[in-house]
């Protein structure tokens, strides 16, 4: 009679976020990361300007990018293997979004789902807004998705003389599903402007930009013969619907944020926003980050680079201290984005470029708080302010190393999905450029039978 052996092993899954459960066992910063390809070749350059989101109830991943070959705005968008037209296996969908003249640089992506009355089914809304260099314009292309996107792109805002509309664009849906848009405008006309602008869709016609008027845009900070004061934007909106933007002040090298408030005061240029330093501890706030509270408990938080110490560097409001910051990690000189998100679990996580090993490499870098791995202890970066315990905060791992001549990184955008697993899409840059995707996955342990 023969006797049957049942031996244990560990399968690394990529299944949809919604269909297993970590081990309770294995904290969510702990599962393992994979690398694929999602767009371009040894002879393209495909990825800049990168941008990822997350449907938030199926969890596949959405990715704008610029391509600099032919000057266009694309996206991918995860499908089953073997069914798409792009990536390692065949599972990513590419397509050009916009190809009117050069466009795409600074796009930013945001998805939500919208359940309209019924009969009606729900649907997917994509929105990507973005630069539009040959007009100096802000452009936005909102797609329907169903079984395919079918997109719709409007203009929101056009150069007149010297005006520039749209550099460092950042779009975020609102819980009624319209889109808001921060962005940089820049005047070169004597005297010349920088100001931080927000765009808001009502689709009333009741507004000053966009088609038909359906947008409202609005200066929100600005400075004279600064036309580069307000860039490096970043927007998120909080769990009431208010936006909040970080933002660069390159004359005084500060990071500022700025948010929408119910009364008026002289903070900000406009007096319905409120404005505020965050840091201006040396050259700070390029590469800005933010993530707005998400609910009672959250924090509202900013990561960003520190171009005098080259550091990453972490703020925060401390109780009865105002907004803090330290250092995350000694990154060299940082030429990409950083990209701030916060776990299900409420922990915050960055993705950031490290070149501080390398002369013309990089590497993929993840910070996170050593306790949402589990550990005590941190490997990077500076002491929390005020903590009791003298024990570092962050621990740091290389999730791709480039080497010597590869760089990784130089842009790159992080995305938690709704199972509260981390995904990160950014550009490598050699003798070509691709655009790569990196997650964590499930571990999963099954029992293998064999006779």
């Amino acid at each position: 009679m023969k006797t049957k052996q049942i031996i244990t092993c560990a399968i690394i899954l990529a299944l949809l976020p919604l269909t297993l459960s970590a081990d309770a066992a294995v904290l969510p910063a702990q599962l393992p990361w994979s690398q694929s390809r999602v767009d371009g070749n040894w002879t393209d350059f495909l990825g800049t300007y990168v941008s990822l989101a997350h449907d938030p109830i199926t969890g596949k991943a959405f990715i704008s990018y610029y391509d600099e070959l032919y000057n266009d705005l694309r996206m991918a968008y995860q499908v089953p293997a073997g069914t798409g037209n792009c990536g390692t296996s065949n599972d990513w969908r590419c397509e050009i979004v916009d190809s009117e003249g050069d466009v795409g640089r600074y796009s930013s992506i945001d998805v939500t789902h919208v359940q309209p009355p019924s009969p009606v089914p729900s649907y997917l809304k994509i929105g990507i807004s973005y630069f539009d260099v040959t007009n100096e314009a802000l452009k936005y292309a909102e797609g329907i998705f169903i079984s395919s996107p079918t997109w719709t792109i409007e203009v929101i805002e056009d150069s007149t003389g010297n005006l520039d509309y749209g550099e460092y664009s950042s779009v975020k849906f609102g819980s009624d599903h319209h889109p808001r848009i921060a962005y940089h405008m820049s005047n070169n006309l004597t005297p010349s402007y920088g100001a931080v602008k927000f765009a808001h869709y009502f689709g009333d016609g009741s507004g000053n930009c966009g088609s038909d008027n359906d947008w409202r845009c609005s200066v929100v900070d600005g400075m004279q013969y600064q036309p580069n004061y307000g860039t490096h934007l970043s927007l998120d909106m909080d769990y009431t619907d208010n936006p909040y933007i970080a933002y660069y002040d390159p004359v005084l090298g500060d990071l500022h944020y700025t948010h929408l408030i119910m009364y008026s005061n002289s903070t900000c240029t406009n007096p319905g926003w409120y404005c505020e330093v965050v840091d201006s501890n040396g050259d700070v706030g390029m590469n800005a980050s933010i993530h707005a509270k998400d609910n009672d408990t959250d924090l509202l938080s900013f990561a960003y680079y520190d171009a005098t110490e080259k550091q990453v560097r972490y703020a925060y409001p401390e109780p009865g201290h105002g907004l803090v910051s330290f250092v995350v990690d000694e990154t060299g000189n940082l030429q990409g984005g950083i990209s701030l998100a916060v776990d299900a679990q409420g922990y915050p996580i960055i993705a950031y470029m490290n070149s501080e090993s390398y002369g013309s490499g990089s590497d993929l870098k993840i910070a996170r708080p050593a306790k949402a791995l589990g550990l005590n202890a941190g490997n990077c970066g500076h002491l929390k302010p005020y903590s009791v315990l003298p024990l570092l905060y962050w621990y740091c791992e290389t999730i791709v190393s480039g080497g010597e001549l590869t760089k990784v990184a130089e842009y790159a955008s992080l995305s938690v999905d709704p199972s509260g697993l981390a995904a990160v899409a950014y550009y490598v840059h050699d003798a070509s450029g691709r655009l790569m995707f990196t997650r964590q996955w499930f571990t999963n342990y099954l029992p293998l039978i064999t006779k």
